[in-house]
């Protein structure tokens, strides 16, 4: 898949695939406790997916993906014990399904109680 991303470096679509790729790689990583080796690759996936300047209804897909991008890095750095950085990455998943999504509201609620749930966690440092 990698090939295919790098032959044509402007494929936002191409991109996104292997962006998902990462993803469920270090998903599966970190939920097996292999916390390095998961935040490596959601790292890697992290760095090619953005969310586009405004977000219309055409963006849904880049917007799930950022989302669960989000979800499964903030798993991992609870694992590491990084709450600070769990509740920034659960925070940037806020703003994007808050930013117009299609996202239901029912998902969007349960990544707020995420993110207050580590902001708080991580206020009792």
């Amino acid at each position: 898949m990698e090939p295919v991303s790098l032959s044509d470096p402007s494929s936002l679509e191409a991109r996104h695939d292997l962006a998902a790729v990462y993803l469920r790689l270090g998903g599966s990583e970190q939920a097996a406790g292999r916390v390095s080796d998961g935040l490596r690759h959601l790292a890697k996936a992290r760095s090619m997916v953005g969310l586009p300047e405004k977000i219309g209804p055409a963006d849904r897909e880049t917007v799930v993906l950022y989302v669960d991008l989000r979800e499964q890095l903030a798993q991992a750095l609870l694992k590491r014990g990084d709450r600070a950085g769990a509740a920034q990455a659960f925070r940037e998943a806020v703003a994007a399904v808050r930013a117009g999504s299609s996202v239901p509201p029912w998902r969007a609620a349960e990544f707020e109680r995420q993110w207050q749930a580590a902001a708080a966690a991580n206020g009792r440092r």
